[in-house]
Order: C-alpha cells, then sequence, then structure tokens
C-alpha cells in the first residue's frame, strides 16, 4: 500500500510506484513527507503512517543541514545523470548508505512544488561511482593546479587504493620523463624525479596509450606501480600510482583509474588555461598602469612607472637605470617601500643585464656576485631581476626589482612574462618622455637663441645708426654753414666725422669677424713675432686722457712675445679693456696684468657687477650676453669675437672669480714662443 497524504500524482502513478523495487519518498517545498512508498518502509525501517506529513526523519542530525539545501536545489536543478550516494538514517538510529538513482519534479515547470526521490541501497560499485562522478564534478570546477592535484588526492588514492602517486610529463627536448606533480605529500621528491625515455620502462608503455606496470622510485624507496596514459596518446602525460603490495588487476578498477587519469589531464590543462588567461590579463594590466603612468615630464614618468612596476610585480624595490653620454647605466629612479635607501650604487647590477642583452634573474641574492648597492643580499635583497630597457636593438637603461626580507619569496614564470612585458612599455615611456624632454630644451634654445637675435639686430642698428647719425650730422651742418665756417671748426668737424667712421668700420669689422668665428676659432691671417707687452701699452695709450686716467697697466718684465697677427691680437687687447671700462662703475679703475712663463697671460679686471658663474659660457656665444652685458645694450660679438681669435692662436679666453670677489677676472691665454725682434 502506497502512504500518502494529498500527493500531486494520479492513480496510475501511485500504483507504478507502490510495486516500485526502490524506495521512493516525495518531499513538498519544505521537506515534508507527502508520499512514502513500502521500499522507503523497507530500506529505512519509518512507516510511512510515522512521517507522512512530517518533515524528513531520515535526514541525518550530522549534516542535515547540507542535505535539506542538496535536496532544495533539486527543486531548482533537474535530477542528476549519474548515482549520487548519500548517508540516512534508519528508525533504529543506525546510518545507511543510498543511492539516488533518480528524482523528479511536479508542479509547474518554473516552479515545481514536490520533488520524488528514488531511493536504493548503495553498492561498493555505487560507493565509487558517487567517488567518480563527484570527482569529476570537483574537476570541472578547479581553477587551478593546485585545485586539480588537491582533487585527484582526495579521491583518487580512495578510489584505487594506492599510498601516493606522481603526475609525469615529458621535459621539453623530449629525452625525459619529468616528475610535475605528487599525489600526496611528496612534492619534492616527485619534482627531482626524472626518466630516461631511452631506457626501457613501464612508464614508455603508459606514453603509448597502454596501462603499464613496474617499480616507480620515489625519494628513498620504489614501489609496484601502476602507469596509466592521460590525455590523448601523444599528450606526453602519465599518471603513476604507488601501492604497497601488488597494484589492482580487476578489469574494472583499472578501467576507473584510466578514467580518472584522463579526467585529471584535462584538470591540467584547463588550469594551465586559466593560468595563461589571467597572466595575460595580468600583463595587460601591468603594461596598461605602466603606459597610463607616462607623461611628458621625465621625471614624473620614471618616478610613475617605478611604482607601476612595484604593484605589477609585488616587488618592495624598484630602480631605473639609463644610459648616460659615456654609455654607462647611471640610477635615474629608486623606489623601495621596506626601508629608506639613499644610496646610488646598483650600477653594477644593471650593466650585468645591459652586457648579456637579456632577462638576468636571481632567485637568492645570496649566490650571486655582481649585485650590489640596493641589490645585494646585505641591504635585504632576497631574489633580484633585471630587465633591459630595450627599443628595437637599442638598449636604453635597465630596469630593476627585487623581493626582500621584508617578504622573502621569488619569482615565478608569470613574473618574469610581466616583468619583460613592464620593461617594454616602461622603455617606451621612458623614451618618449626624454625625447620630449630633449625636444623641450632644443625650442627652448632656439627661442633663447631668436630673442638673442633679435636684441644683437636691435644693438646693432643702434650702434650703426649713432655713427652714421654723427656723420650726416656733422655733413649738414658744414654744407649749411659753408664759406661762414672757421678753419678751426672745419678741422674739428672732420676729426669728429673721421672717428665715427672709424667706428663704423669697426663694427663691420667685428660682423666680418663673427662671420669667420662661426666654427669657434679665427685663423690669423698675417703671423709674425709680436710682444703682447707692447701691444697692450700702445691699446692703453690710445684711449682718451679721462679713459685712460682709470687703465692701471702693470706690465711683466722683459717681452712677451707670441706668433700671431698683430691686428686681430689688437683686436682682443681693445674689446677687454672696452668691456671692463664699460661695466665698470665710472670711478673705479680697471686693472691690465701681462705676464709670460710658458704663457702669455693678459688679466684684465673690471671692478663691476661681475658676471654670474651660470652666464660665464653663455657671454662666450654669439650673440651671448649676461644680464648686465643687456642693460648695457651689448650686441653679444665682443668675447665671441675674442675668444675667435685667442683659439686661433693656439690659446683661449676664460672668465675667473677675483682674488678679491669683486668685478669680473677675464684672462687670455696664449702660447708663448720667443722671437727675435718685434713688430
Amino acid at each position: 500500500m502506497l502512504g500518502s497524504q494529498d500527493p500531486p500524482v494520479g492513480d496510475v502513478a501511485l500504483a507504478v510506484l507502490a510495486s516500485s523495487p526502490d524506495a521512493f519518498v516525495l518531499l513538498d517545498r519544505e521537506l515534508v513527507v507527502r508520499t512514502w512508498n513500502p521500499a522507503a518502509e523497507r530500506l529505512l525501517g519509518w512507516p510511512a503512517a510515522d512521517v507522512l506529513g512530517r518533515p524528513d526523519p531520515s535526514l541525518p542530525d550530522e549534516g542535515h543541514h547540507d542535505q535539506a539545501a542538496a535536496l532544495r536545489r533539486l527543486f531548482l536543478d533537474p535530477a542528476p545523470g549519474d548515482a549520487v550516494v548519500v548517508e540516512r538514517q534508519r528508525v533504529d538510529g543506525r546510518p545507511v548508505r543510498v543511492v539516488l538513482r533518480g528524482s523528479l519534479r511536479l508542479g509547474p515547470p518554473a516552479d515545481p512544488t514536490h520533488v520524488g526521490l528514488f531511493l536504493a541501497p548503495a553498492s561498493p560499485d555505487d560507493e565509487r561511482l558517487s567517488r567518480r562522478n563527484a570527482l569529476s564534478r570537483d574537476l570541472v570546477s578547479a581553477v587551478s593546479e593546485e585545485d586539480v592535484v588537491a582533487t585527484v588526492t582526495s579521491a583518487v588514492l580512495a578510489l584505487t587504493g594506492a599510498v601516493d602517486g606522481v603526475v609525469l610529463a615529458v621535459c621539453p627536448s623530449g629525452k625525459h620523463l619529468h616528475g610535475h606533480r605528487a599525489v600526496g605529500s611528496l612534492q619534492e621528491q616527485a619534482e627531482a624525479l626524472e626518466l630516461d625515455l631511452a631506457a626501457p620502462g613501464p612508464w614508455r608503455v603508459a606514453l603509448r596509450g597502454d596501462v603499464g606496470r613496474g617499480l616507480l622510485p620515489v625519494g628513498d624507496d620504489a614501489l609496484p606501480s601502476l602507469f596509466l596514459p592521460m590525455g590523448p596518446a601523444g599528450s606526453g602525460w602519465v599518471l603513476a600510482l604507488r601501492y604497497r603490495g601488488e597494484p589492482p588487476t580487476a578489469p574494472d578498477l583499472v578501467s576507473m583509474a584510466g578514467a580518472v587519469a584522463d579526467e585529471a589531464w584535462m584538470g591540467f590543462q584547463r588550469a594551465q588555461l586559466v593560468s595563461e588567461l589571467g597572466g595575460k590579463i595580468e600583463i595587460l594590466e601591468a603594461t596598461a598602469a605602466v603606459a597610463s603612468s607616462a607623461g611628458l615630464d621625465l621625471a614624473r614618468t620614471l618616478s610613475a612607472v617605478a611604482r607601476a612596476a612595484a604593484t605589477a610585480l609585488s616587488c618592495e624595490r624598484v630602480g631605473i637605470y639609463l644610459r648616460n653620454d659615456e654609455d654607462e647605466p647611471v640610477l635615474a629612479e629608486l623606489h623601495a617601500t621596506d626601508l629608506d635607501i639613499t644610496t646610488e650604487a646598483g650600477a653594477r647590477t644593471a650593466r650585468e643585464a645591459l652586457e648579456r642583452r637579456e632577462l638576468v634573474l636571481v632567485q637568492d641574492a645570496r649566490t650571486c656576485d655582481f649585485l650590489d648597492g640596493p641589490w645585494h643580499a646585505t641591504e635585504g635583497a632576497v631574489a633580484v631581476m633585471v630587465m633591459p630597457l630595450s627599443l628595437a636593438d637599442r638598449e636604453v637603461g635597465a630596469l630593476v626589482v627585487a623581493h626582500t626580507d621584508a617578504h622573502p619569496r621569488g619569482f615565478t614564470n608569470l613574473s618574469q612574462q610581466v616583468g619583460t612585458a613592464v620593461a617594454q612599455q616602461a622603455a617606451l615611456a621612458i623614451e618618449h618622455a626624454r625625447l620630449f624632454e630633449a625636444e623641450h630644451a632644443s625650442v627652448q634654445r632656439l627661442t633663447e637663441l631668436d630673442q638673442l637675435k633679435r636684441d644683437y639686430i636691435s644693438g646693432l642698428t643702434h650702434d650703426l645708426k649713432t655713427p652714421l647719425a654723427g656723420l650726416i650730422g656733422f655733413v649738414e651742418t658744414l654744407r649749411r654753414l659753408g664759406d661762414d665756417s672757421t678753419e678751426e671748426q672745419r678741422q674739428r668737424f672732420l676729426d669728429v666725422m673721421q672717428r665715427q667712421a672709424a667706428r663704423l668700420v669697426l663694427l663691420v669689422e667685428d660682423l666680418l669677424l663673427a662671420a669667420r668665428a662661426e666654427d669657434g676659432t679665427v685663423t690669423p691671417r698675417d703671423l709674425r713675432p709680436v710682444d703682447v707687452g707692447a701691444l697692450v701699452a700702445e691699446a692703453v695709450e690710445s684711449y682718451e686722457p679721462d679713459r685712460r686716467a682709470r687703465l692701471d697697466h702693470r706690465p711683466g718684465s722683459g717681452p712677451c712675445r707670441v706668433l700671431g697677427d698683430r691686428a686681430e691680437l689688437q683686436r682682443v687687447v681693445h674689446n677687454l679693456l672696452d668691456n671692463a671700462l664699460k661695466y665698470s662703475e665710472p670711478d673705479t679703475t680697471v686693472t691690465i696684468e701681462v705676464a709670460g712663463t710658458d704663457d702669455v697671460v693678459v688679466r684684465v679686471r673690471d671692478r663691476g657687477a661681475g658676471i654670474p658663474a651660470a652666464d660665464r659660457e653663455q657671454v662666450f656665444q654669439r650673440f651671448g650676453r649676461s644680464a648686465t652685458g643687456r642693460e648695457a645694450g651689448s650686441t653679444g660679438l665682443g668675447l665671441f669675437i675674442t675668444r675667435g681669435i685667442a683659439r686661433g692662436h693656439g690659446g683661449d679666453v676664460t672668465i675667473e672669480d677675483p682674488t678679491d670677489g669683486v668685478g669680473t677676472d677675464v684672462v687670455v691665454r696664449l702660447p708663448c714662443r720667443p722671437t727675435e725682434g718685434d713688430v
């Protein structure tokens, strides 16, 4: 008789269920029993009269919530296609293992109101099949090799009776079968395992697709083992299960073990694909982070790239080294989160990667002799990775990252892939910033030169206009006076006009000399012995009395002869004296010292505002002037021409700090060439 309480089934169905050899239990959504057939009474011992209308009493107290949740899922999901073994509780309190052979849902398809369960006593085969199905479900959900190994270890050993095992894989060279993963707790010993494929062995049988039997040495012992092919033939994977006694020979057990090996292989492949996908995503995220940190300011770009690399590689230290003009790596940025590092060492570490032109990996800093600075073990470095920053065939520098004793660990294969991608993106970001910086500097320099040219043209126009205006003025005056002018007036006017014309000639000569000095030197045209001391004395005497009174001439003892162009050397002396008088206060003295030993030295010291150290090379450039030069209306050609002439004679002109710290010392040095006679 089928016990029921308003079951939502027809009379025909009730008759079928009553005669079913399997126990049938019908539950509503609250897991209250609505139908309990005689087979259920026999299997579980609970009479239908005692359970109808009550929550299912056969659910054991321990694990009740887990089983209840599983039953409720049957209201939402179709019944499992394979048998599932579960534990129930008999009326006498004894546990009983039953197999769920099937289920049906009753009511609207989208919202069933009842679920029926077909139960039968579980056999050993059912137990194995249930575990096999559980293994399959767990392997499908495994997303990492660790998950796959844990699932295989927990299920395979129980299913096959093995004590442990090893997943073996053919190495890239194809010569050996290496231990890939341990099924059990012997991972270190499994990784050290290496089987020669050239020698006969049961593993070669498994690689061909058949089951092999023999000894597998792991660690210090070799146990009888079952070698099972994993995956399709030619995959290069083998599952070796070790036993204390002889491996099983029952076809059903061997067949089940082989099926598990195939599913484990699929689990490893799936985990590898997930890992590769995760790695690619990580690489994309890392390169995107570096790319987004790129900017036009080099210092900010270096800092942002270092921080992004530290985040992408989970490193405590990151260093960026860039090649200098001597092609040597120099530390450009150092990022450290584990301690405050102020050292700028470490170039030797970067140089190693640049010389090898490839990624350099050091998993133990204590064993490496080229690590230095923040990458040395004594500075807390544990593992170091150095990557060239390359653009095409050119290395612009190196990226160095390190794990430290703050978080001691090594670099994985994925870390190396991420590091290589980060280095490539970092090289682009840094080079773009460097190119922009160089271009910006060039534009700024061109802008400055353009301004200097405009100032020069303005000053030159003024300098040319002044003597021309004077000449025209005196010509017009002479023409207006005509015969009314006296001889004395005409002579005075002509003297002034001559001086103005001479001034024009000097300006034109300056322009010509500047054109000749474009390459930095003026080649002398008329080489003769010249006494520089006498030349300076003549220049001093040529000035008007009020200006000459401000010149303190201190000649050296004896002649100071050089071989040169007298007119050009005279221009050098006059340029220096004119500048010194122009930039000195009206009531101050300009000192001129002449000395001759190995070189002839002319030192002109003014008492003006001086030239800042930052402007000292600038004033020797074409159109170059200091701030005081701009205020004085200088054309910016005087010192440019002076240095060009001096260098053309094998010497030079420099600016030095005066001994008393006031004014400017301009020093001309010319090679001394003693000769007989002066011109």
